[in-house]
């Protein structure tokens, strides 16, 4: 930087600090700077015994890396993770073949924990079709297994796998055909109580009537609750 003089006609103010390259220490005493000449290379590259290199954490070498952009840390990742992804979309057809053999596989490993995936694996709406599923084939069968589709619905419910508009849609379609059932199955309606208590609607009065008028007789279901 001039002071005097221009730039032009080569003079320099000699009095100006200039940069450490031109410095010179005399033991330990206070550095004595000498002005480079224009085009003296004499000091480039030499460092000075009063500055030692630091390989510390706080090295330029350290700082260099830290902010090349190639060695900077990837940034977290804010994906979430695969407990709580949405379930993937699928047609109705690959859902109503998936719940039959989800179906299927409940009364044969009979294990809760897993049957739960059978309700979060599917999208929200066709989640009907699985409790229909489950009522219809579980009313045929044992007591056993109609108490194991209750404790179903009831683990489902509680961690809002089903709501309970699901499970209404899921219910009609054996209310609809439960008088003619009891014709061959004696403890139909007993059943359908238990599997209508898992689900929390027995305790629903709105969406129980509706239930109940999908049969030849709404009023047993309420004097057998």
């Amino acid at each position: 930087m001039s002071h005097g003089g221009s730039r032009g006609d080569g003079n320099y103010d000699a009095a100006e600090p200039f940069h450490p390259d031109g410095s010179s220490v005399a033991g330990s005493g206070t550095p004595t700077y000498h002005p480079l000449k224009a085009g003296d290379l004499s000091q480039f590259g030499k460092i000075s015994k009063a500055t030692p290199i630091s390989f510390g954490p706080g090295s330029i070498l350290t700082s260099k890396k830290a902010t090349d952009p190639k060695n900077r840390d990837p940034p977290m990742s804010h994906t979430p993770s695969t407990s709580s992804l949405a379930p993937p979309a699928m047609s109705e057809a690959e859902s109503k073949a998936k719940i039959q053999e989800d179906t299927k596989e409940l009364f044969s490993i009979r294990i809760l924990e897993e049957a739960e995936s059978y309700f979060s694996s599917l999208p929200p709406e066709h989640r009907h079709w699985l409790v229909d599923s489950l009522v219809i084939n579980a009313i045929e069968m044992k007591e056993r297994d109609v108490v194991l589709v209750s404790e179903l619905f009831v683990r489902v419910r509680e961690k809002e796998l089903c709501s309970p508009a699901i499970f209404e849609e899921g219910f009609k379609g054996l209310a609809e055909v439960l008088d003619d059932l009891a014709v061959d199955i004696p403890k139909a309606w007993p059943y359908f109580v238990i599997l209508l208590r898992g689900s929390g609607l027995d305790r629903d009065e709105e969406r129980r009537g509706r239930i109940a008028e999908k049969t030849m007789d709404p009023d047993k279901l309420n004097r057998l609750l």
